[in-house]
């Protein structure tokens, strides 16, 4: 689900920004608060939510939401957070809003509201594909599974097109211990998708998987070349090269 990340920032790359008196990099930096530590998420947005604009306060209610407040902020914490409710609310007739809206549910770890939020973006917008993943995410850190396949299997039914519905599927498959079926997916998403190298990745790395490491090894010198971003797939090949042993293929990967 996409609610919120495990990674960080160091508070004093972000602090000048969310200091700045340009409205805009403030927004921009509330925005990914969320990156900072509890305490320095707490400590350096909380000012925000008696920001001037309210794009700003909700922006900080919102990366705040899973933080514990101190009482001195409650207030205004609580103030914000009515906002962003709002502002969620006005939004909720498109996909995204209903999104948004999940969002906010899980921080605040109201998964039936998320479920029900979910549900509302595919039937609001049945061909947004991100409500689907979504859904399917949730149902996943459920153990779920029945419903995870039910609902990506709607989801490329409505969208056929899409290459992240297809990965995801392929994805739960391999979780599904159902690896040579996944690479029929992972292979069809490259081909929806052809620009995305993580699908490659996977693509390969699951026929590695099979113990087939030299049809995986051809594979991707076959389309490593098709990507602008080669780096992960390069990795990958140098990786692959070492473990056949073979020099040659190793030189490749290492001069493209």
């Amino acid at each position: 689900m996409l609610s919120y990340t495990t990674q960080s920032i160091p508070a004093n790359k972000l602090v000048p920004y969310l200091t700045n008196s340009e409205a805009l990099l403030r927004l921009s930096a509330a925005k990914v608060g969320l990156l900072l530590s509890p305490v320095e998420r707490e400590k350096h947005l909380s000012p925000l939510l008696n920001d001037k604009l309210k794009a700003i306060r909700v922006a900080a209610a919102k990366s705040l939401v899973s933080t514990t407040i101190s009482s001195e902020n409650q207030t205004s914490f609580s103030k914000a957070f009515e906002e962003l409710t709002k502002a969620s609310e006005v939004n909720s007739w498109r996909g995204e809003g209903r999104i948004n809206q999940a969002v906010i549910a899980l921080e605040v770890n109201d998964t039936l509201g998320a479920e029900a939020s979910l549900k509302q973006a595919i039937k609001i917008e049945p061909y947004f594909d991100v409500g689907y993943i979504n859904l399917a995410d949730l149902y996943r850190s459920q153990q779920r599974s029945s419903l995870v396949s039910s609902v990506l299997r709607q989801g490329m039914k409505n969208n056929p097109l899409s290459g992240a519905l297809t990965y995801s599927y392929g994805l739960h498959l391999v979780r599904q211990q159902k690896l040579a079926k996944a690479i029929e997916y992972f292979a069809k998403s490259i081909h929806l998708a052809s620009q995305n190298p993580q699908y490659a990745y996977t693509y390969v790395l699951a026929m590695d998987g099979t113990g087939d490491s030299q049809k995986a090894l051809t594979e991707l010198k076959r389309l490593t070349p098709k990507y602008s971003n080669k780096s992960q797939l390069k990795e990958l090949g140098l990786y692959l090269s070492q473990k056949l042993r073979s020099k040659a293929d190793y030189d490749w990967f290492m001069n493209i």
